[in-house]
């Protein structure tokens, strides 16, 4: 067998030479995954957990991931919106909803809340202005002062209490 340096092993040598090992560096060969390395390799497999398990401080994530929710809802309850308190309490039992996602959701909602305000207010005014025209034709038919004044008196009570 040759010996080679290995400033001169290169790609196309390992291909001309070594066709089986460019294949399975190409990717042609088996395809190595989690599931073959427990079924073919099992102390392998096992040796390589222990070891993740090992450089990971499990206690030190814990204790980020408690003071991060803490300090989400924190977040979440310094956040004033009257009116919308429900929205605020589901947000901190609802991990998966960020303090950024729930002002947008507050934003919405009171977006909503105030086309809904819009709305009625158009309507009231759309009822008070059919009421005035009511009493204006009501008020109309009268000839003087006092008849007026007392035909609009008349006709307010009658608006009021329908």
């Amino acid at each position: 067998m040759a010996m080679y340096k290995e400033a001169d092993i290169t790609a196309d040598l390992i291909k001309t030479k070594f066709p089986d090992v460019a294949a399975q560096l190409a990717g042609d060969g088996p395809e190595i995954t989690l599931e073959v390395i427990k079924s073919d390799y099992p102390d392998i497999a096992a040796s390589l957990i222990e070891e993740g398990k090992k450089s990971v401080d499990t206690e030190a994530l814990i204790e980020a991931e408690i003071a991060a929710e803490h300090a989400r809802i924190k977040k979440i309850e310094a956040i004033k919106a009257p009116g919308f308190e429900a929205l605020i309490a589901e947000a901190k039992f609802d991990r998966s909803v960020t303090v950024e996602a729930l002002k947008i959701k507050l934003f919405d909602a009171q977006q909503e809340k105030a086309a809904k305000r819009r709305e009625d207010v158009v309507a009231d005014g759309e009822e008070v202005a059919a009421l005035v025209r009511q009493i204006d034709n009501d008020v109309d038919d009268a000839q003087t002062d006092d008849e007026k004044e007392a035909k609009l008196a008349e006709s307010i009570a009658e608006k009021i209490n329908v």
